[in-house]
């Protein structure tokens, strides 16, 4: 009777299992699923949005129906939490805390306050002038010309150029930042997974050279990439050298304007991505993924159905802070500023804004930095926000678990090398480029270019000496202030239970998240002319980027 039962239960996991496969018919069902499944996401978040400005307006309207009694109440939950504020605090925590709110509004929210209050508050008084002037301006909105999307340009000499597609400032910036996200997801995930999951020979190597890119900003591998890439750089005279070796022909090719600043921020930026997947995938249990096989599945529907949806978390984190750091980042338009398309994005019009005029910046320049500001803001609350949610998804149980690692064979080793070396050596162009770049004479056609190192005396340099200690008293000053501000904060929220606390975790976090040039615009706006921006010093800021732009150009 038991083996009938048994057999029977197999049958019946069989049927359904056989019912869960997928016909070829169904993958259109499944397509038109998914897109459906988009725009009601979408159409949840917008009544999310909707449904929070309601409740705060009716919040609003109803402390006014009955203000009197609405104060009362505010008055003693605000005796309350100065009482539990002050049962909570002692001497060294007072002072930790004062010094983290007066550091951080003078230098943080203020700034910020004044790109916002600028950009509403002209010469006339409060006004919506500047940003209806920036969005009735041709160069920031999209214009929709078949100019516009020709970004396959080939030249007579023989090269192929790669131009981004224009869509006018605003979302220029949006969607650089989105292609950026997208190489970076792509590049991390697959690294992370193959760290994560298997075991191979070389493995030890290969984790500390995928940190690689982190080493350096998009700006330092902005340089390598520009002579690495160009129509006579290193990459085209080895690729024309190998094709003309077998009689066959050689298109070179060469990155312009915004297709330049996507291939320099994807292949800088996607370490990110790598580090938050791969602790995800490390920290999943991997008793879900013997259960899921259990059921059936196994190999691309086993990653697809369970072990991506549960690194998905780290996944999103990752590639949200790409997204931010891409639409910030100014150093890649500044190395191709001799591209107009290059200047065509948020980051360098906000820093454009600030050196046109000496002493003075555009009015246009607050209301572009608000612009990016909210980009950027959106991004930080929505990885708090999803974080928060999603903190489950790692595991079902406590305690430690060993990771799921397969060994692979020789065999198996080889092939997934002849993969991954050139993806990884494409990845690591930025770093690889840069060092060649620092030992060659001079830019020339030939294989391997003449080398010296005599480019390093430039070291001796008194100037270059001066920027060198510089950058190491400016960095260790800041890496103090850091230090003591964030274990400050720390103790505070994990130990003090003060009200207040979550907007303290969030002032603290928020930097790495807010664009600096933004800040650098509240900085100016606020400060210019005073101890902490002497006038005398305006002319570092005007020199510096003719400076960049004239070497990288030579």
């Amino acid at each position: 009777m038991f083996i009938v039962e048994m057999n029977a239960m197999e049958e019946q996991i069989d049927a359904e299992l056989e019912d869960a496969r997928y016909l070829l018919t169904d993958i259109p069902i499944q397509i038109l699923s998914i897109i459906l499944g988009v725009f009601l996401w979408i159409f949840n978040k917008i009544s999310s949005g909707v449904k929070w400005c309601y409740d705060k307006l009716y919040r609003i309207y109803s402390f006014f129906r009955n203000p009197g009694q609405n104060i009362r109440n505010l008055n003693v939950r605000f005796m309350a939490a100065v009482e539990q504020l002050w049962r909570e605090m002692d001497p060294l925590t007072w002072v930790q805390l004062i010094a983290i709110i007066v550091i951080f509004g003078l230098f943080l929210i203020a700034p910020l306050a004044s790109v916002v209050v600028g950009s509403f508050v002209t010469e006339s008084g409060f006004s919506f002038d500047l940003i209806i002037q920036l969005f009735s301006n041709p160069a920031y909105v999209p214009q929709w010309q078949p100019s516009n999307f020709n970004w396959i340009r080939p030249t007579g000499a023989g090269i192929v150029e790669y131009w981004g597609i224009d869509l006018g400032i605003i979302l220029n910036s949006v969607y650089v930042a989105i292609v950026v996200t997208i190489i970076s997801v792509i590049l991390g995930t697959f690294f992370a997974f193959i760290i994560a999951r298997y075991e191979f020979t070389g493995k030890k190597l290969l984790r500390p050279l995928l940190l690689f890119p982190m080493l350096s900003t998009p700006f330092i591998g902005a340089i390598g990439i520009k002579w690495f890439l160009n129509a006579n750089g290193f990459l085209n005279n080895w690729a024309f050298a190998i094709f003309s070796f077998f009689g066959l022909e050689w298109t070179r090719f060469e990155f312009h304007g915004l297709m330049a600043i996507i291939i320099v921020q994807g292949f800088s930026l996607f370490s990110l991505v790598y580090l938050n997947a791969y602790s995800s995938f490390m920290s999943i249990d991997p008793a879900l993924e013997e259960q899921a096989e259990n059921l059936g599945a196994s190999g691309f529907g086993l990653f697809r159905s369970v072990t991506l949806p549960l690194a998905m978390p780290g996944i999103q984190a990752g590639a949200i802070l790409t997204f931010i750091l891409s639409i910030e980042d100014l150093g890649t338009p500044i190395v191709y500023s001799e591209d107009l398309q290059a200047q065509k994005v948020l980051a360098f019009q906000v820093f454009d804004s600030i050196i046109g005029e000496s002493g003075k910046i555009d009015p246009l320049g607050p209301a572009i930095g608000m612009i990016l500001l909210v980009f950027a803001l959106t991004g930080f609350l929505a990885i708090r926000k999803y974080a928060s949610l999603r903190s489950y998804t790692s595991g079902s149980k406590g305690g430690q678990w060993n990771p799921r690692t397969r060994n692979l064979s020789p065999k198996t080793t080889i092939l997934m090398y002849l993969v991954i070396i050139p993806v990884l050596f494409f990845a690591l162009i930025p770093q690889i480029s840069v060092m060649l770049l620092s030992v060659v004479q001079y830019r020339s056609t030939a294989l391997i270019p003449p080398l010296t190192m005599d480019n390093y005396a430039i070291l001796w340099n008194g100037d270059i000496q001066g920027a060198i200690m510089n950058t190491l008293k400016y960095a260790g000053i800041a890496t103090v202030g850091i230090v003591l501000l964030g274990v400050s904060a720390a103790y505070i929220i994990s130990r003090r239970d003060i009200p207040g606390k979550t907007a303290l975790d969030m002032l603290v976090t928020s930097p790495i998240a807010l664009p600096g040039i933004v800040i650098a615009t509240g900085y100016f706006t606020l400060f210019y002319n005073t101890p902490f921006f002497p006038m005398g010093d305006l002319h570092l800021l005007l020199q510096c980027p003719t400076w960049c732009v004239n070497s990288h150009s030579q």
